[in-house]
């Protein structure tokens, strides 16, 4: 009853002296204009058509299917590279994947090393499209940058997995002729009739394949081994516990000597050629793509799980303050294990720092994440 008394004397106080409005406020200073927090499921949709993707600081998944799938609940120490599955992987930002496919019987599989994952082609390809048909927008805006691989290529002897024709004729079958697939090649595969690194505008709900076959150029015009088109850092091979800074040390001379100098303006005046054949294209002409894996693992070093808990705790502060005194130069895609929603949204955020392709996009950062980042401790195998 006195808290009733106390309200009822204090409205004519209010009528008399009225509080300033909200947009008052937000002009003298006293508090931060609302603007939206980033959505990581549809990032670039926020950013520039003209922006190359490799302008982009991107966060990629080595061996992207290496986790469990229902019913099986674990994979093999050095095999389980992921905790979250595929889709959840789009969903947290997740732009570039690393996908293994092995030929058997005239058909492909998702393998690690000689580990079947239980996924086929089609099954991967279903889940990319739900996730760029996704509903209000979903990731229709989206673009994917796919490292496409060989898992047994290099093995003699192809008889004994049941193939009767070439790797390469499988994958132009998988493009022309599977009914299953050619109409999601057709419609989501990009395809120039010369090689480039393409812009945003240009692949938007599209994949863009980077091929690491043996041969051709079934899916695409850009080549994992082409350095003139691909730029990559790999030490994954551990063998000794040393070798953990070693590849923490990999990891930033690639940004350092690599990644930065791409993204220094040319001098006034001047333009690169195209590298390869291909249509004219506006100086300067894009860099290469880069790839700076963080994964690594040996048999008796360290697995995955080990590997990604020392890198990421090694490299957080180093990247979020140190790399372009925490703004927002391209990192170009970085490939990690045990990739989470935290994980991704320390690279995904540089965009939209003073540098990146985004910087004029008026966002909020949902900074109580950047706490946790990659200090946590993902559910299922330590990381």
């Amino acid at each position: 009853m006195r808290f009733l008394r106390l309200l009822i004397g204090f409205l004519p106080l209010t009528a008399a002296f009225p509080l300033p409005p909200f947009k008052s406020l937000a002009r003298t200073g006293r508090t931060k204009p609302r603007v939206p927090v980033i959505d990581l499921s549809r990032w670039q949709s926020l950013l520039p058509d003209s922006t190359p993707l490799s302008r982009l600081s991107i966060p990629g998944t080595h061996d992207t299917m290496s986790y469990p799938k229902p019913p099986r609940r674990s994979l093999p120490l050095l095999t389980q590279t992921q905790v979250l599955p595929l889709a959840s992987q789009l969903s947290s930002g997740v732009r570039y994947l690393d996908l293994r496919l092995q030929h058997h019987e005239d058909r492909f599989v998702l393998h690690h090393g000689s580990v079947y994952l239980h996924f086929d082609l089609p099954s991967v390809l279903r889940i990319v499209e739900a996730f760029f048909a996704g509903g209000s927008g979903g990731g229709a805006r989206e673009t994917l940058v796919v490292r496409a691989s060989c898992n047994n290529c290099h093995v003699r002897g192809q008889k004994k997995f049941g193939n009767t024709r070439s790797f390469l004729a499988t994958a132009e079958w998988y493009f022309h002729d599977d009914p299953a697939t050619r109409d999601w090649f057709a419609r989501r595969a990009f395809v120039s009739a010369g090689w480039h690194v393409p812009t945003l505008g240009e692949t938007r709900g599209k994949v863009v394949f980077v091929q690491d076959f043996p041969e051709g150029e079934p899916w695409g015009k850009i080549l994992w081994r082409d350095q003139l088109q691909v730029l990559i850092q790999d030490q994954w091979d551990l063998k000794l516990g040393k070798d953990l800074k070693r590849k923490v040390n990999a990891v930033k001379e690639f940004f350092l000597e690599t990644v930065w100098p791409l993204h220094d303006p040319p001098p006034e005046g001047a333009a690169a050629a195209a590298p390869k054949p291909g249509p004219p294209l506006p100086p300067p002409y894009p860099p290469p793509l880069t790839i700076n894996h963080l994964s690594g693992s040996g048999l008796l070093c360290c697995s995955p799980a080990d590997t990604s808990r020392y890198v990421y705790k090694s490299l957080y502060g180093w990247l979020r303050h140190g790399w372009d005194n925490g703004g927002g130069r391209p990192m170009g895609i970085v490939a990690g294990d045990y990739v989470t929603t935290n994980v991704a949204r320390v690279i995904v955020e540089k965009n939209f720092l003073k540098g990146g392709a985004g910087e004029a996009v008026k966002v909020d950062f949902d900074w109580k994440n950047w706490g946790k980042g990659w200090r946590q401790m993902v559910k299922g195998r330590l990381c």
